[in-house]
This record gives structure tokens, sequence and C-alpha cells, in this order.
């Protein structure tokens, strides 16, 4: 088995490209020698904005075309003759002065982003290796998230989309019908450039993309400023995430040996990383080093799943599989490689690093950090350092999962925002939250009941907790974490005991049955339940007229719990767990 993972990862090193045919025609055959853009009609204005009448004229466009409905020999001959406009935009906007561009700038203020833009234009002058994808990272993002804004104008919910968001009548109301043609071709359709995509999901290496394209998406960018700028309402503003911080607060620090030269010698020596694609890697170290964790992340973001892509492609053994998808075909995306019931890729990668990925990039209350980077829904500048630092600890675990090494990065870690890490948590804040109800004055006419008064109520409920008592005190017992099991009856010390207990059991989420994921829900709801119930008793002790609604809700905590009393394990079943 591993010596057949070998070949197929030695052939994967040696693919010249990962784009499919049709997709490499479109981005690097069709490319015509930019210096014929010296003899290209310009399509520019005055204002280095794209003429959109001259570009109608160029590609041959009536005013009433319809792309998606184009045979698909159309998109290949237009997308020829939309080379020569990004070469010829690309060579006049080289030679225009810094002054004269803060007039361009300007246009660019629709977005709220003309700052971070004109900052990522300077640095993509540079034409390194990666600036121009780099450039094209976040053009895109920052269009997809402000488009989305001028939606708004007109429509109610915004599609998740971006080629869906081209798509609608209310967008193209407001930009007309060849700017809204132009942004298809160029970011909306599998058929034709479709860069949006191939970038963000680490399709292409530094070669086969020109800085033209990316000037193009700047220049659309102020373009659509312009055409905005007759719009006499003001565009709404979604508010951007703003939570990442607190979310990073739940995970450990990466890994302490992010040093460059040796994570690159790591990923350098990796059969699964094609040498072409090493340069993004060093300038993700670079950002990281220098403190631009969003600008890592960037860069890192669609290597990582180009890895975990290649990863999933050896484990299956389907090199072909790695090629840009053709319009009519699926290709692997973030939920296919980090599927939990994937034995293949759960055997390769181990559980850990599994659930570390899942964490990163795809569970709903965890940081989502592709959806919400690509989708411009984060600002670079918000996201913290310990999120970039696990990104490339997780770019390195992987490339060594392929070498003959006694380091295992991640191979112990748990997840922080599963369902169930969520429940374990929202339980001790609970349970700490009660221990503070002996700290509240207690009514005159009530007394206070014990813990056994308040099981007892009911022989289902009074058996649970037995059993569970003996259960939590035998784990205790065992792992040595208390001297006195009796002391577990003490409401203070419940929160440390609980916090011991939950730490001890180990719970598999990969994959997790159903009838688990419906046990989780139920707890979760009445955990709800409970904490509303708590912090309404410690802010509400005084005012008697509350303690019906208390009563009301502990009442329904009670009566879902017995509702659906099948969910709760066995006594056979609680000792299962490991």
């Amino acid at each position: 088995m591993i010596v057949k993972m070998d070949e197929v990862a030695d052939r994967i090193s040696h693919m010249e490209t990962f784009l499919s045919p049709n997709v490499h025609y479109i981005i690097v055959e069709s490319r015509q020698n930019e210096d014929s853009a010296a003899w290209t009609a310009p399509c520019l204005t005055e204002q280095y904005t794209f003429d959109w009448h001259k570009i109608m004229t160029s590609l041959n466009l009536s005013d009433n075309v319809h792309i998606l409905s184009q045979p698909v020999h159309w998109f290949p001959e237009v997308a020829k003759r939309m080379w020569p406009i990004f070469h010829k935009a690309h060579s006049v906007l080289a030679n225009v002065d810094s002054e004269t561009m803060e007039y361009f700038w300007d246009f660019c203020r629709w977005t709220g982003k003309e700052k971070d833009l004109k900052e990522l234009y300077e640095d993509f002058r540079s034409y390194n290796d990666t600036s121009t994808v780099e450039a094209i990272l976040f053009v895109t993002s920052v269009l997809e998230r402000s488009l989305g804004n001028v939606y708004l104008l007109r429509g109610k919910t915004v599609p998740f989309l971006l080629r869906d968001l081209l798509a609608t009548s209310e967008l193209k109301s407001i930009l007309g019908t060849i700017p809204t043609i132009f942004l298809q071709l160029l970011v909306g359709t599998p058929l034709s450039f479709n860069v949006r995509n191939l970038v963000w999901h680490g399709f292409l290496h530094p070669a086969e993309i020109p800085p033209s394209l990316a000037t193009a998406l700047f220049v659309a960018v102020a373009s659509i400023g312009q055409l905005l700028s007759a719009e006499l309402a003001s565009i709404p503003r979604r508010p951007q995430a703003s939570d990442l911080s607190e979310l990073a607060k739940h995970m450990e620090p990466p890994p302490g040996d992010l040093v460059p030269h040796a994570v690159l010698s790591v990923l350098r020596e990796s059969p699964l990383i094609p040498s072409r694609h090493l340069d993004f890697w060093t300038s993700a170290l670079q950002h990281y080093h220098r403190g631009s964790w969003g600008r890592c992340c960037l860069v890192a973001l669609p290597q990582l799943e180009h890895l975990a892509r290649v990863a999933y492609c050896v484990a299956h053994s389907c090199p072909s599989r790695l090629l840009t998808a053709e319009s009519t075909t699926r290709y692997l995306t973030l939920d296919d490689l980090l599927d939990t019931s994937d034995t293949s890729m759960l055997s390769l990668l181990g559980e850990g690093l599994l659930q570390l990925l899942r964490d990163l990039l795809s569970l709903p209350t965890g940081p989502r950090l592709r959806d919400r980077l690509s989708h411009g829904e984060v600002d670079l500048a918000d996201i913290p350092s310990c999120l970039a630092g696990h990104l490339l600890g997780a770019a390195t675990a992987i490339a060594l999962r392929f070498r003959a090494s006694s380091t295992q990065p991640y191979s112990n870690y748990t997840s922080r925002f599963h369902n169930i890490a969520i429940l374990k948590t929202a339980i001790l804040q609970t349970t700490k939250s009660i221990t503070m109800w002996k700290q509240c004055p207690r009514p005159p006419e009530t007394p206070w009941p014990s813990w056994n008064d308040v099981v007892n109520v009911n022989k289902d409920v009074c058996s649970l907790y037995q059993h569970l008592t003996k259960y939590v005190t035998a784990t205790l017992t065992h792992e040595k974490h208390v001297d006195d099991a009796d002391n577990s009856g003490r409401l203070e010390d419940l929160p440390n005991i609980l916090e011991v207990f939950l730490s001890s059991v180990h719970i598999p989420i990969m994959p997790i049955p159903k009838s688990n994921m419906e046990a989780i829900t139920l707890l979760r709801f009445l955990r709800t339940i409970l904490q509303f119930v708590a912090l309404t008793a410690s802010s509400s002790t005084h005012e008697k007229n509350r303690w019906e609604e208390i009563d009301t809700l502990s009442r329904q905590f009670c009566q879902q719990m017995l509702q659906n009393k099948h969910l709760v394990p066995k006594k056979h079943t609680v000792g299962t767990c490991k």
C-alpha cells in the first residue's frame, strides 16, 4: 500500500499543470504576447477606468446577450479577444504616476477597502513570483463582498456564490449589461476565466497567470465605482466578522518551531508539494514572521486546500481528480477532503490532524477561515497570529505524514469547535453559574431543596442520577483526581469535578452516529434552558414576580428531558466511553 501511494505521489510531483485542457487553453494558450497590446485599441477612459462602449465593440457583444445561454465554444473565442484588453490596461497603468493614481483610488471608495487595495497594488507592482496571485486573491474577495452590498440596493438576500450574484437582475439593473457580462466572463462562470475559483482553490502556479489579469481586476473595481457614482442612495455595508480573536482563545498556541527554513525544508522534501508551488509557502512564511497574519492566511489557505487535495488523490489513487473540473464535472471540494466518513483520509492524516483542519476550515461554529476570507467577510487585520500559525502547522503536519519522522504534529489534537466540544464547555459554564445560587437571597416562604429532593421527583431522573454518580466517581477515583469521592456531593466542588470528568472521557466524533447528534442537540437545548434559569435566578431573586417564570422554565427543562428519555444512555452503554 505504501509503495502504491509513493508511486501516485511521484506521478503528482511531476505534473506540469493542474488545469484541465479547456481551462488551460483559456488561461494560458489563448494568451497573446503582451507586446501586442501596443497596437490594441485602448479600452480605457481618461480616468483609467474601462470604456464599456469600446469593450462592447471589441468583444462583439450585444446589449441583450445572455452569456449563460451561449454554446461552450463561444467562451474561448471571447476570452481570446479579452486578453489584449487586459494587456493594454496593464501597460497603461504601469506608466501612471502615484499622484495621478490617487484619483483612481477615489473610485474604489465604494468598497470601503480602498486603502487595502492601494497597499496590495503597491506590493503587486513589485511583480515577484506570487504577487499576481496574491493580488487576485484579495481583489476578488473585496469585489464579491462589495457587489453583495450593492445588490442590497435592490434585493433582500445576497446570493452566497459570486456567480449567482452576478446573474441576478438586480445587479444588472444597477451596473448595466456590458459591465455585468464582463464580470461574469472574468470571475462568474467556469466556462470562461473563472479566475476567482482558480486562485482560491489553489489550482494555479505563478507562471500560469500574468500580471495583466490582476491589473484588469483593479481596473474593474474602479470602473464599477465610477458607475456607482451616479447612484443617489448610499450603499449599505454588511458588518465584517469580528469574533476570530475570541475563537482563537479556545485553541492552544501553534507549534513553536515554525522557523522559515525548517518549515520550508519539510515542505520542499514533500512529494505532495510541486516545486512551482513552493514560492507560495515561502511568501506565506515571510508574511507570518513580519506579523502580517492576514496576508499569511490569504496566501496559505488555497495552498493548504491544494495540499489536502493532493493527499486525497494519493490516498485514493486518483491523480486525475487533481485537475480543475470542466463545467460538466464536479471537482473535489473542502467538504470532500474533510469528510469524516472517509476512512482513507482518516487513516492517512490521523484523527487529530483532520479535526484541526475541520476546526479551522469547515465547522460552522469555528473560524471558517477559507469561507470568511474568500467571500470578503473578514478584515485581514482582524486575523490573529494563532490561526495563521495553525495553518502553517497543519501544512507541515500533512507533509510529515509522508516522511519517516518520529514527529507527528497534532496527533493528539482534539476539536475545539465540534458540537461535543462546545457542549462540554457549555456544561461547565452552566455548572459554575449554578454554584452562584448559594449567594442569592432565598425567598422566605420557600425552603431550599436538597439535590436529592430534586432528583427524587421522578424515578427515571433518580435512576439516571445514581448511575451517573457511580460512573463519575469510578472515573475520578480511577484517574486519582480526587481523594474522597464523597466530596462530589458538595455543590461548590461540582465544576471542578465535572471539568476533570469531561476531560477524562473521550467521545469519538469522527464519524458521529445520527443518534449521538440527536442526543447532543437535545442536551444543548436543555443546557440553554438551564442557563437561562440560572441567569434569571442570579439577577432576579429580589423580584418575587419572577419566581413563577423561573418555576415554569424549570418545568419545561424537566418535561423536555422526560419527553426525550429514549435518548438517555442505558446503564450498559454509559460505561463504553473511553
